[in-house]
């Protein structure tokens, strides 16, 4: 099993940087480019979902860069605390379990998001590890960019 944990504080209120989270925009900009998920239809956010966990939301394709197919994720939430945390249990194409925990909690006028991962890849934990490290920094940096505006 492998944990990992990312942090960064952010110049803004804790509501916007929970509406950025959750919504289709925020989820796209801080992939983007190394990754894409498909959504349903017109989905705008997670918000607009009528969340009861533990409850599967959606199928998703994975697409490396935007267009490589790379899997298959079944979105899939056991906590949902509208503008202060979710926790996502998804089975996902690579993992023999994956867990992501994002929480938002205001320091002052700014926002901490704090991203803790637990999961088991079925092949080379070691290079899975160093790569999804390498991806959540990547999302981290977009977080802070986005809101540094």
């Amino acid at each position: 099993m492998i944990e990992q944990r990312f942090e960064s504080v952010l110049d803004a209120p804790v509501a916007d940087v929970w509406r950025r989270a959750v919504s289709v925009a925020g989820l796209k900009d801080e992939m983007r480019p190394l990754l894409r998920m498909t959504l349903p239809g017109n989905l705008q956010s997670l918000e607009d979902l009528d969340i009861q966990p533990p409850q599967m939301l959606y199928r998703s394709r994975l697409l490396l860069l935007g267009f490589i197919p790379g899997g298959v994720s079944e979105l899939t939430m056991v906590d949902w605390q509208p503008g202060y945390r979710f926790v996502e249990q998804s089975p996902m194409t690579g993992m023999q379990s994956w867990q992501h925990t994002r929480t938002v909690v205001a320091e002052g006028d700014a926002t901490r998001v704090i991203d803790e991962l637990r999961y088991e890849p079925q092949v080379m934990a070691a290079v899975t590890g160093k790569i999804v490290a390498w991806f959540f920094r990547h999302r981290h940096k977009r977080l802070r960019a986005y809101f540094s505006l």
